[in-house]
């Protein structure tokens, strides 16, 4: 729900209100169906710390064309990726452990 308590989307919790309330990144929810209709808001997407710094990363040839990690890429960076990629298969795999009525 929105301030203007308007319904953008349907989907399914990954974490409690309080998790919620105390994050400040992260998925909190597994969308299942949206309903707004397009370009009521500007699009955002590639602004974010990560994107920023991905977009960088490409740029300089340290990651390969569409963000995969190559030979170039340095350690700390690929340990980053590889912690990431742990989380998000994380919250896949409790996604599919949901019991919904």
């Amino acid at each position: 729900m929105a301030l203007k308590f308007l319904l953008r989307c349907a989907g399914i919790a990954l974490m409690s209100t309080a998790e919620m309330a105390s994050c400040d990144h992260g998925f909190c929810a597994k969308i299942k169906r949206v309903v707004m209709s397009r370009d009521v808001y500007p699009r955002k997407w590639g602004l974010g710390p990560m994107a920023l710094k991905k977009k960088q990363l490409v740029a300089q040839g340290k990651l390969g064309k569409y963000g995969k990690i190559i030979d170039s890429t340095p350690a700390d960076v690929k340990k980053e990726f590889e912690m990431l990629v742990i989380f998000v298969s994380s919250l896949t795999s409790s996604m599919f452990q949901l019991s919904v009525p």
